[in-house]
């Protein structure tokens, strides 16, 4: 069994007392006989069943102090837990049993109201217990964090982005790829030191990735100021329960990685250094990434929180599309963005599946949803900048 200290300040991430907790109310049918059993039978016996007590408190001082706690771990719960439900089930079999010869008595009625609750529990639990057995049950909690966090990732990352992750399957599903150094990032790397903080932070400097994903306790809590690290030179942070996206990394942008912008002051608030598209032409069902690249050029007004992108043909300019979304997919903190800070703002643009092949001039605005007004362009009154042409494929 591998121990490790367990300082507060470097576990961001739930204790394994928290894992276990919902693991004992995630299998309540097995828990309330358990419980029933501990009650009944022996804490009313202990000098006879004290070993049982003895086996329970080792087997979750063990699973307290194993690094890294897994789901399949939790399991070496269940036979403790197992003779537990069994004498509960005894007391039960016996209680009923002689309760037929007894008066009716309020300690009876309160027994049998107690057996009726755990019986029910139990019954109610095993469904789900077969269900879940047989793969039928894969829209947990946790999963479901996970394909929301996937789904984000897709939304603010062009396919040929750098991600990372800590779970291999979860990178995966997101379709990005990762530097070859942290393509694998097992537990068994980050205890023989093969894995460090200052290894992490090399490959993500080295290859600009755009997104880190902390999916299990592997990073935050075996590599001790990388979530730190993270919140400081990232200025998106996408959160759901355990899952953790930091994304948007901010510093000096390379001119190389976009199309620089000519006339993209946006009132003397923002400025737009650049542009990039992905691949064209675009597909309608996919639809397409676009990457903003921003530099802030004073502080920033919270009203003009809004940017509308719009399509226009480009044959005759009639408006086809219009939409509308917050920056960064309104996942950062404002206060983050100092005077002089670049970032890229990454998107992807959906596209109406009714609208026709052909090729559109794409514009941007920054408007006060409130209002409607716009910040105008280098002093003047256009308030939308032309960026680039996009090509819709049939």
């Amino acid at each position: 069994m591998r121990l490790v200290s367990r300082e507060v300040d470097i576990n961001p991430l739930e204790s394994n007392n928290d894992y276990i907790r919902d693991f004992l109310f995630g299998n309540p049918g097995i828990t309330a006989l358990a419980l029933y059993g501990f009650i009944f039978v022996v804490a009313r016996k202990s000098n006879k069943y004290w070993p049982l007590v003895v086996w329970f408190i080792l087997v979750w001082i063990s699973l307290y102090f194993l690094v890294p706690l897994r789901s399949k771990h939790l399991p070496l719960l269940l036979p403790v837990l197992a003779v537990f439900a069994g004498l509960a089930v005894n007391h039960i079999y016996n209680f009923l049993k002689r309760i037929g010869n007894q008066k009716p008595s309020l300690r009876s009625l309160a027994m049998l109201l107690t057996i009726t609750v755990t019986l029910g529990m139990f019954g109610w639990n095993v469904p789900y217990a077969i269900a879940e057995n047989n793969g039928q049950t894969l829209v947990a909690k946790e999963n479901k964090e996970r394909l929301e966090a996937i789904e984000f990732i897709n939304k603010i990352a062009a396919p040929n982005d750098c991600v990372i992750a800590d779970n291999p399957v979860f990178l995966y599903q997101t379709n990005r790829l990762p530097p070859p150094e942290l393509a694998e990032t097992s537990q068994t790397r980050i205890d023989t030191g093969h894995l460090t903080l200052q290894d992490v932070i090399k490959s993500i400097e080295t290859y600009r990735c755009h997104v880190v994903a902390i999916v299990t306790p592997r990073f935050g809590r075996s590599i001790p100021g990388l979530p730190e690290w993270l919140a400081e030179n990232y200025l998106g942070l996408y959160a759901r329960g355990e899952t953790f996206v930091y994304f948007a990394p901010k510093g000096r942008l390379l001119k190389q990685d976009y199309t620089p912008m000519q006339n993209g002051n946006f009132g003397n608030i923002a400025q737009l250094l650049g542009l990039r598209l992905s691949t064209q032409p675009w597909s309608k069902e996919q639809g397409g990434y676009v990457s903003l690249f921003w530099q802030l050029e004073s502080p920033i007004e919270a009203q003009f929180s809004e940017q509308v992108i719009v399509l226009r043909n480009a044959a005759n300019d009639n408006q086809v599309y219009q939409t509308k979304r917050l920056p960064f997919e309104g996942h950062f903190n404002p206060t983050d963005r100092h005077i002089g800070t670049q970032v890229r703002d990454t998107f992807r643009l959906d596209i109406p599946t009714d609208l026709a092949a052909g090729t559109y001039n794409l514009y941007l605005s920054l408007c006060a949803p409130e209002t409607a007004q716009c910040l105008s362009m280098n002093h003047q009154t256009q308030t939308e900048l032309y960026l680039d042409q996009i090509t819709l494929q049939p």
